[in-house]
């Protein structure tokens, strides 16, 4: 890709570098860039406040996860606020995550590893239909942002420099939660 940027700066063809080249937003990561209808990068980008490389470990799990096939906690719960609009004060989303992750695991569509074994679910009791509507088209929805995500370079863009972590990637909570693998990711 750098060469065709060159190619750009001298003048050349920028018709057909334009008809090649196209960036997609807000699909499978905040953008993503594509040859000729081929993921080549995908972009995650955060601005917190904060350089501690914990802070964005949330990220980095959502990435893992996706590369390898494992239900990711963070993508589950955008679909399930889609399509279930839950809305309570009293409402904590790691606990209602957890709780359909584990239901999930009991009922064979993820392994306890969190790989999805199937792609559809016909209900699942204790959650009413729009829950399980968002589930569907989630698990629909993931064998597409899986393949994508296994073309293409990920990319994390900060606004801050981030902190050396103090330990070893395994030993965060949240990874160890998640099951990815970091020897793979």
């Amino acid at each position: 890709m750098r060469g065709s940027f060159s190619a750009l700066l001298r003048n050349e063809d920028i018709d057909e570098f334009c008809e090649q080249y196209s960036i997609e937003f807000e699909w499978l990561e905040d953008f993503s860039i594509l040859q000729n209808n081929q993921y080549i990068s995908h972009h995650q980008v955060k601005h917190y406040n904060d350089d501690k490389f914990s802070s964005y470990i949330d990220a980095i799990v959502t990435i893992l996860s996706r590369q390898q096939g494992r239900i990711s906690e963070n993508d589950l719960f955008k679909y399930i606020g889609y399509y279930a609009h839950i809305n309570s004060k009293d409402f904590n989303k790691n606990k209602y995550i957890e709780t359909l992750v584990s239901r999930l695991i009991k009922e064979n569509v993820v392994d306890q590893s969190r790989f999805i074994k199937v792609n559809k679910i016909s209900n699942l009791d204790g959650y009413n239909d729009n829950v399980v509507t968002a589930v569907n088209n989630y698990l629909d929805d993931f064998i597409t942002i899986k393949d994508q995500y296994l073309n293409g370079c990920v990319y994390v863009h900060t606004s801050k420099k981030i902190k050396i972590p103090h330990q070893d990637l395994s030993g965060y909570k949240d990874i160890k939660k998640s099951n990815v693998s970091l020897k793979y990711g």
